[in-house]
């Protein structure tokens, strides 16, 4: 089989709910389109490409981005309303490859790329950036944890999350805060 769908003012909340995820984890309007081809008897034979866009969006904040925000003192990462959630992708057999992710807010951007496969083991190298107002308001020894990226007026911290779905892990907060706070937060 070949298909190819284009879609817009999808309610991104009900998608994620009949997908089985919880209820007001994303709002906001979905677009983007999709093309696969594949043999209906062999689905892991499914490749494909596609692109997805949140308008409006708001996504809920992972418990690791609240906490990181509350100590950090940037409400950004404690709820995030996006300007932009960008994700371009393509499936080769069991396995989706996010090419480019990007979640951005007024002063907040997270990246990724990587792979996902189809049983929802995950291996995405991420990149969070913040502005230099956000950056100056951080203690120094995180400030300097950040460093400046070709985007002007931003700086980055680069980690990894790997996993499987709800199991997932990062060193998102030992990158952030270094290892030695991070073990202390980590016993908590």
């Amino acid at each position: 089989f070949t298909t190819s769908v284009n879609f817009h003012d999808v309610l991104a909340d009900q998608i994620v709910e009949n997908a089985g995820g919880p209820k007001g984890m994303v709002k906001g309007k979905l677009e983007g389109s999709f093309q696969a081809s594949g043999k209906a008897s062999t689905p892991e034979a499914l490749i494909g490409k596609g692109e997805i866009f949140l308008r409006d969006g708001h996504v809920q904040q992972y418990k690791l981005l609240v906490v990181l925000g509350q100590i950090l003192q940037i409400e950004e990462l404690q709820e995030l309303n996006l300007e932009q959630a960008d994700a371009k992708y393509h499936l080769n057999p069991g396995l989706v490859t996010i090419d480019e992710l990007i979640l951005r807010s007024p002063n907040v951007w997270l990246t990724a790329s990587g792979t996902v496969a189809f049983d929802g083991t995950l291996q995405l190298n991420s990149r969070l950036a913040i502005n230099d107002r956000i950056r100056g308001q951080l203690f120094k020894a995180i400030r300097d944890n950040f460093r400046p990226i070709d985007e002007p007026g931003y700086s980055a911290i680069e980690f990894h999350v790997a996993g499987s779905g709800d199991k997932s892990s990062t060193n998102l907060v030992e990158q952030v805060v270094g290892r030695a706070v991070s073990s202390m937060l980590n016993s908590f």
